[in-house]
Parts: C-alpha cells; sequence; structure tokens
C-alpha cells in the first residue's frame, strides 16, 4: 500500500505545481488559448530538462537534474517519500503562486 499512497501524494504534489504554473500563465496572457500552450511548455521544459543534464558535466549536470520535475517525481512512484522532494514540490507550487499573485497586483495598478 506505500506505493499507492506516495503516488498519490506524488500525483497531488505535481498537479499542484503544475496548476501554479498554469495559473501564472493564465494572469500574464489574455489568451486562454496561448495560456494553456504556455503552461504545457513550461511543464514540459521542467519535465524533460533531465535529458539535457546528461550533455552537461559536472556539477551543472547535478544542478540541472536538481531541477527538472522528474528526477523529484519518479521516487514516489517507488513508495519512497522524502521531504526533498515534497518541499521542491511545495516550493515550485509556491513561487509560481507568488508570480500569479504579483502580476495581477501589476495589472490592477496599471
Amino acid at each position: 500500500m506505500g506505493p499507492i499512497y506516495s503516488g498519490y501524494l506524488g500525483m497531488f504534489l505535481f498537479g499542484a505545481a503544475a496548476l501554479a504554473i498554469g495559473m501564472l500563465t493564465t494572469t500574464i496572457t489574455s489568451n486562454q488559448i496561448v495560456a494553456g500552450f504556455v503552461a504545457m511548455g513550461i511543464i514540459a521544459a521542467l519535465s524533460f530538462v533531465h535529458f539535457s543534464s546528461d550533455l552537461v558535466g559536472g556539477i551543472a549536470s547535478v544542478l540541472i537534474n536538481e531541477i527538472g520535475l522528474q528526477s523529484h517525481f519518479e521516487d514516489f512512484g517507488r513508495g519512497v517519500i522524502d521531504t526533498k522532494h515534497i518541499v521542491y514540490f511545495l516550493s515550485v507550487t509556491a513561487v509560481f503562486l507568488f508570480l500569479a499573485i504579483r502580476a495581477l497586483e501589476f495589472r490592477r495598478w496599471r
């Protein structure tokens, strides 16, 4: 039952990060279609950035691998709940929600 519950937790955290990215793109653009494609592009870029870490060596490879969503999501599928991954997803969610709030405030005062 551990991998099932940790998988649910991972999907919840991944979904929260994806929703926060989507909210940011919707506040920046005025078109919903454009916002959807930009959000999918950002999520895809963050999901597949670990492929480019193989091309770069050394400490840059580790840094690029830690930025990606996929490297933090894999442990949830194996039943491992690591606080590093939880903090990562919560941080990504908080940063994108903060940027969305700032974009809305900028639009309001503009």
